[in-house]
Parts: structure tokens; sequence; C-alpha cells
């Protein structure tokens, strides 16, 4: 009877054993991503104000590094004009390790960006935030993000210092 009863566990839990260690031991395998952001609009009655951007991610397990690329622009009156470009680096610290199977993953981040507006007085802004990705399917996420970001070398006779920002991005993994 005991042996009956071992084996009739052994094949109920076995393949429920299998799938737990190896959804336990698998990393989220796709280390590669591309994000399409769109940063702080602004709008007023005749204008439209905003930052769109793309970025390249590479995903190591806890960390994830971001190179990005961004362009500030102005929609005034049916004309979309590019104003200013910003280049920047962010590393992201997920609170919850990435892993397979995992739909919300929040997490840390801090960075730097690099900016060239389009009156030449370039300045070097310094970011730090959180935020949170979604697994829409297992490689398209959305994330939404807020941080507060401070001109750390900044032009004479430009405004505020600081500011705070709140960003959205789309991230398919490959």
């Amino acid at each position: 009877m005991k042996i009956l009863s071992a084996l009739l566990i052994l094949i109920f839990l076995a393949p429920s054993l299998s799938f737990a260690k190896r959804r336990r031991t698998s990393n989220f395998k796709r280390r590669h991503a591309v994000v399409l952001n769109t940063q702080s609009f602004n709008y007023s009655k005749a204008d439209i104000e905003g930052s769109f951007g793309i970025a390249y991610a590479y995903n190591m397990g806890n960390f994830e590094v971001q190179p990005h690329i961004s362009f500030k622009a102005l929609q005034e009156s049916k004309k979309l004009k590019l104003k200013d470009l910003l280049l920047g680096l962010n590393i992201h610290l997920n609170i919850i390790e990435n892993r397979r199977g995992k739909r919300f993953i929040p997490y840390i981040l801090a960075g730097g960006s690099y900016s060239l507006p389009e009156n030449k007085k370039t300045f070097f802004i310094v970011n730090a935030g959180s935020g949170f990705k979604y697994f829409l399917t297992s490689r398209l996420a959305i994330n939404p993000e807020i941080f507060y970001s401070h001109i750390a070398i900044k032009p004479k006779n430009s405004p505020k210092k600081y500011s705070i920002k709140t960003n959205f991005h789309f991230r398919y993994y490959f």
C-alpha cells in the first residue's frame, strides 16, 4: 500500500515539481529591448509640447542599462517643430527579479543626460526616480515612471534647476 501511494504521489506531483523547478531556475532570457518613449506633455490652448525618443535596454537580471536619445517637439498650429536633443543613460534596479512569468516588475532608476538645445547652450541633467514594467505579453511591456530631474551643470540665464517628470514607455524584448 505504501508503495502504491508513493507511486500515485509521484505520478501526480512529478510534473508540477519539474515545472516549478524549471520556472524557479529559468531567468528572463530576453536580454535586449527596444523602448519607445513619451515624456512630460505640456498642453496649452494652441500648442502641444512633449518629448519623444527611442532607447535600447540591456537586461542583466536585476539590472537594466538603458542608453537613450530623445527629441523635444513642439506642435504649433498643425506644424511639428523639433527643438532639443537629449542623449542619456539610465540604470534600472529591479526590486523584483525579472523572471519568466512575472508580469509586474517595480524598479528604481538613476541616470544622467546631456542636453543639446537649439540655443546651443548645453547642460548636464541628473535623474533619479522609480517606475514599473507591466508585461502585456511575454515580449511587450508598458512602463510608466516618475523621476526627479536636476540640472547639474547649467548655462547662465536658464530657468529652474529641477523638475519632476513623467515618462510612459512601450518596451519590446527580443
